[in-house]
C-alpha cells in the first residue's frame, strides 16, 4: 500500500506567517478578525439561547411544577462520563432550585444502556417527574409504559433521533428544529436545561448567572469524555469550562487535578479514564458521588478507590489483550475478531482500541453481559466500522457509533457467521484502499517553527475532535539524533537542526520506524508533525510532536 501525506493548504511551503495564519483560520471556518484576540470565545455571543432549543420551555414548565408541588424526580443517566456529568448537572441544577431529586444510574452489565422496563418498575411508585440525560430518545416503548401509569417523562438526549419519537411530555434535543448548534454533548443538553432553569423568572436565585457557569465544568468534562466536536458551541463551551474546572469549587475535581494544569489532554488520558473506570469495572455511582462529594475528605477517600478500580481495569485490559493475541495469532485476515464469553464489556472497546492500533486494520473484541455478545469495533482513518456492521446487521440485535468506534450486541449462535461476514466486508473495503492517506494541514518553511506561530496556534485551542491542532510537513530537515525513551524504548526523543539552533521533537510509538529507515545523525528527513511546547523544571520549550518521519524523498507528499 502506497503511503501518502496529503496537505490541505497548499501546494508548495509557505514561508509566511500571515498567510499561513489566513489559510489555518479559513480551513477551520473561522472569519479573520481584525484582531487575533477576538478568535478566543465570548460568552454572550458563542452560547445560545437555551430557549432555542426543542420543547424547552415546556420542559422547564414541567420541572418547575415538579418543584413547586414537590413532586419526586428521578434524573435517568448513563454509565459513562458523559452520563454521569449530564446527571450531576440536572441533579445539582433541580437541588438549587428547592426540587426533591434523587439520581438512577445503570449498571452497564446487568441493566445496559438507555431506560430499562424492569428498573422503571421498581422506580415507578416513588417518582411523578422522569428526567432523562443523555439517553431516553429510543425509549418509546419505557416512556409509552410510563405515560400509561400517569408519570411524565421529559426527554433529554443528543443520540441519534430514531423515526419513532417517545410520547414525552418534552424532548430537548439539539438535533431537532430550531436550534443552531445539534453536535452538543449528553452533558451539553443538560447544562442548557439547567441554563434555561436558571433564567427563568420563577428562579429566586440571586446568583442565577454564576450558577450557571459553575456548572460548566461538568459539561466540559463530559463534552471532551464523549469525543464531541470542538467547533461551535462546544468550543465555547469547553473554553469556559476549562477556566472554572481551573478553580472548581469541587473537591472531587480539585483532588483530581492534584493541582495541575487543566487541558482538554488531561481531561481526556487522565480524568476521563477515571471516572469511566466505575462504570466499567463497578458501578457509576462511585464517580457520580466523587462529583458531588462536599468534602475534600470524602473525595480523597472516593478518589483513592477509584484509581484502585482504575488500576484493576488496566490488569483485566492487559489479560483480555493477552488472550484476544493468542486467539489471532500473526493475523492474516483482513480483520481483528475475537470473542470470549468471560470477557466484561466494559473493558472491550479499549482492547479493541489496542488491537486496531497494533495491526493497522478493523478489530472486533466480543465479551458477554444479560444482553447477550456484547463487543466493541474499532478502525484505523479512512476505514467505517458503523458501515461495516451495517452491511451485516442481520446477524445483529443491535449496534450504533462512529466511524472509527462502535458498539453492538449479537447473539451469541451468531457470533461465528458475524466474523465471516464482517470478514469478507473488511476485505472488499481494504482491497479497494491502495493508498494509506495522512493528512498535514500545510507544508511550512522551518523559519516558521517559532514562537510566533506557537502562539497563534494556541489562540485556536481548546483542541480536540474536529478541532485538531494544526498538522505540518517539512522537508530536509537536519536530524542530529534520536533514542529510544519511554517504559519499553517504544517513544523516539529526537533533536533536529533547525537553521543554526537545535529543536527537540517526541514521536510517540515511533521507534519501531525510526529502526526500520535506519535513521542516523546527519540524515535529511521529512517530518509531518504537530509544534508544540514542552514544559519541564519550570522551562518551556518548542518541539515536534512527531506523527510521522522518513528519510527526505521516501513519502509521496502531494496537495489535496
Amino acid at each position: 500500500m502506497d503511503r501518502i501525506w496529503k496537505i490541505r493548504g497548499n501546494g508548495g511551503s509557505v514561508g509566511s506567517l500571515e498567510i499561513l495564519k489566513r489559510g489555518l483560520l479559513k480551513q477551520r471556518g473561522f472569519k479573520v478578525p481584525e484582531k487575533m484576540d477576538e478568535l478566543r470565545p465570548i460568552y454572550e455571543r458563542d452560547i445560545h439561547d437555551p430557549y432555542l432549543m426543542h420543547d424547552m420551555k415546556t420542559a422547564v414548565n414541567r420541572i418547575y411544577q415538579a418543584i413547586e408541588r414537590a413532586e419526586q424526580i428521578v434524573v435517568y443517566g448513563d454509565y459513562d462520563v458523559d452520563g454521569v456529568t449530564s446527571t450531576a448537572i440536572m441533579v445539582e441544577a433541580i437541588r438549587k432550585l428547592g426540587g426533591q431529586v434523587v439520581p438512577f444510574l445503570p449498571d452497564r452489565m446487568a441493566q445496559g444502556y438507555g431506560l430499562n422496563m424492569e428498573v422503571l418498575k421498581s422506580l415507578a411508585a416513588e417518582m411523578q417527574l422522569l428526567v432523562t440525560v443523555d439517553c431516553g430518545i429510543s425509549g418509546a416503548g419505557e416512556v409509552k409504559r410510563l405515560k400509561d401509569q400517569g408519570i411524565d417523562v421529559v426527554v433529554t438526549d443528543h443520540h441519534t433521533v430514531p423515526d419513532e419519537w417517545p410520547e414525552a411530555v418534552a424532548i430537548v434535543h439539539p438535533m431537532l428544529k430550531g436550534y443552531p448548534f445539534a453536535l452538543l454533548s449528553g452533558a451539553g443538553v443538560a447544562w442548557k436545561v439547567s441554563q434555561a432553569l436558571f433564567r427563568d423568572k420563577r428562579c429566586q436565585m440571586a446568583d442565577a448567572l454564576e450558577a450557571e457557569k459553575w456548572l460548566l465544568d461538568l459539561a466540559c468534562l463530559g463534552t471532551v469524555a464523549d469525543i464531541m466536536p470542538l467547533v461551535g458551541e462546544n468550543r465555547a463551551l469547553v473554553y469556559f469550562g476549562l477556566k472554572i474546572l481551573e478553580r472548581s469549587r469541587r473537591p472531587g475535581l480539585r483532588v483530581l487535578l492534584d493541582g495541575q494544569s487543566v487541558s482538554t489532554e488531561f481531561i481526556s488520558f487522565r480524568i476521563a479514564p477515571l471516572l469511566n473506570a466505575a462504570g466499567r469495572m463497578k458501578h457509576p455511582q462511585m464517580a457520580f458521588d466523587l462529583l458531588m462529594a462536599e468534602t475534600e475528605e470524602e473525595a480523597i477517600g472516593l478518589a483513592g478507590e477509584l484509581k484502585r478500580i482504575n488500576n484493576q481495569r488496566r490488569v483485566v485490559s492487559q489479560g483480555i489483550q493477552s488472550e484476544v493475541l493468542a486467539q489471532v495469532g500473526d493475523n492474516d485476515t483482513p480483520i481483528v475478531f475475537a470473542y470470549n464469553e468471560d470477557w466484561a464489556p466494559g473493558v472491550v472497546g479499549l482492547v479493541a482500541n489496542k488491537m486496531s492500533n497494533k495491526f493497522d486494520k478493523p478489530a472486533f473484541v466480543v465479551g458477554s453481559s444479560a444482553e447477550g455478545a456484547v463487543g466493541s469495533a474499532r478502525a484505523p482513518a479512512g476505514i467505517n466500522v458503523v458501515d461495516l456492521l451495517a452491511e451485516n446487521k442481520q446477524y445483529l440485535v443491535k449496534f450504533g457509533g462512529h466511524a472509527g468506534a462502535a458498539g453492538f450486541t449479537a447473539l451469541p449462535q451468531n457470533i461465528e457467521e458475524l466474523k465471516q461476514a464482517l470478514m469478507m466486508s473488511a476485505g472488499k473495503v481494504l482491497e479497494a484502499a491502495k493508498e494509506e492517506i495522512v493528512w498535514a494541514d500545510y507544508e511550512v518553511d522551518t523559519e516558521l517553527l517559532d514562537w510566533p506561530l506557537q502562539e497563534f496556534i494556541e489562540t485556536l485551542a481548546p483542541f480536540g475532535e474536529k478541532n485538531e491542532p494544526p498538522v505540518f510537513v517539512v522537508r530536509r530537515m537536519s536530524l542530529l539524533a534520536w533514542r529510544g525513551v519511554g517504559k519499553t524504548g517504544d517513544h523516539g526523543k529526537l533533536t533536529f537542526l533547525n537553521r543554526d539552533d537545535e529543536l527537540g521533537g517526541i514521536g510517540f510509538g515511533l521507534t519501531e520506524r525510526l529502526e526500520e529507515q535506519k535513521l542516523k545523525s546527519g540524515s535529511k528527513v521529512d517530518v509531518l508533525f504537530q509544534l508544540e511546547v514542552n514544559e519541564y523544571m519550570g522551562r518551556r520549550d518548542l518541539q515536534l510532536n512527531v506523527r510521522d518521519i522518513v528519510e527526505s524523498g521516501g513519502v509521496r507528499i502531494v496537495a489535496e
